[in-house]
């Protein structure tokens, strides 16, 4: 242990020179384990025209061997990502050392200032990302399925395009404001979290996330469900029609909107109702905004379609599901209103 550099978080980074060609820049956090200090660590870089040939750069710079294999996060810069991403999953995945369950995302700026980012009660940023993302999926509708080895199965499946996470530093730290979109492997746009929100819950699979119904700013109701997803396929003619279906689950956790909300059952159906109203709207007008705004399928409806119609037919499902027809129905049930009023 003592004559090894143990790497916790990798950020990949570069630099357009004349022409076509690009300086890799290989940033990667590694822990002293000899050291008396809780977590102290340091940001070893190397650079080259290769990814590989950082790894000689950096271990010039090193006292000690590097491994692979215990890296909780990789962060992947901006311009890195639409740069294309294929070479780091190639010369990730040829590495048995690597760990396939570190997270991976997509920051603003250099990934090399993320790692050196320095963080209160935490040893390096490498645990503020990793922990953020592993509990995500309590809220915003997130799912599990950040880890590297999810993204080389999604980038490389027939009607399947990536998601990441986006990270920033703020005024208030490091946060997730968005989402990074893929078209397979080269990043082709980002969106907020207010519509990444709408994009997880029609994409996901079981995620938790709070609804809102409000007037104003002292009449709500917030709903907290879990989702579950369906997806049905037909094709008119040379058109597919994808049909999402949504479950809505969950508790009540707030209410200032309706009145005998847990003695009457009619309110009960009422807001019942009202929900489902206001998440298909937002849900549809989210799916016309990410027609006009991001040029693949965002929402993984082109994996329906290749496993009902068949798969290896070299059929852009990316131009074809933005050419479909969409609809959203959803079903909102309530199972817990809390303590109930007072």
């Amino acid at each position: 242990m003592e004559e090894l550099n143990i790497p916790s978080a990798i950020g990949y980074d570069l630099r357009k020179e004349f022409g076509d060609t690009v300086i890799y820049n290989v940033s990667v956090r590694t822990y002293f384990a000899e050291s008396k200090l809780q977590n102290d660590s340091q940001v070893l870089e190397g650079e080259g025209l290769s990814i590989i040939e950082t790894r000689d750069d950096r271990q010039l710079k090193a006292n000690k061997k590097f491994i692979l294999g215990l890296e909780k996060v990789i962060v992947v810069s901006e311009e890195y990502a639409m740069y294309g991403m294929k070479n780091v999953i190639d010369s990730l995945l040829n590495n048995p050392q690597v760990n396939d369950n570190g997270k991976v995302v997509v920051c603003s700026g250099m990934a090399k200032d993320i790692l050196e980012y320095e963080t209160k009660r935490y040893g390096g940023t490498d645990e503020v990302i990793g922990d953020m993302i592993d509990h995500a999926g309590d809220y915003n509708f997130f799912p599990e399925d950040y880890t590297l080895i999810d993204y080389i199965i999604v980038s490389s499946s027939e009607g399947r395009n990536p998601i990441l996470p986006y990270v920033e530093i703020t005024n208030k730290g490091i946060e997730v404001t968005g989402l990074a979109i893929f078209d397979k492997d080269k990043m082709v746009g980002k969106m907020n979290m207010e519509d990444g929100r709408i994009l997880n819950l029609l994409r996901e699979n079981g995620g938790k996330g709070t609804l809102v119904m409000q007037k104003n700013s002292k009449e709500y109701i917030n709903y907290y469900p879990k989702a579950k997803r369906r997806v049905k396929c037909t094709k008119e003619e040379d058109r597919y029609k994808f049909i999402i279906e949504l479950d809505l689950q969950g508790a009540i956790v707030s209410n200032e909107l309706y009145k005998d909300f847990d003695s009457d059952p009619k309110v009960l159906k009422e807001f019942e109702e009202e929900m489902e109203k206001q998440v298909e709207k937002k849900c549809m007008n989210f799916i016309n905004k990410a027609k006009d705004n991001y040029p693949v399928d965002v929402l993984d409806l082109g994996k329906v379609a290749a496993a009902k119609y068949g798969r290896g037919k070299d059929i852009d499902w990316n131009r074809e599901v933005l050419n479909s027809i969409i609809e959203v129905k959803v079903k909102v049930k309530v199972d817990s209103q809390g303590r109930g009023d007072y």
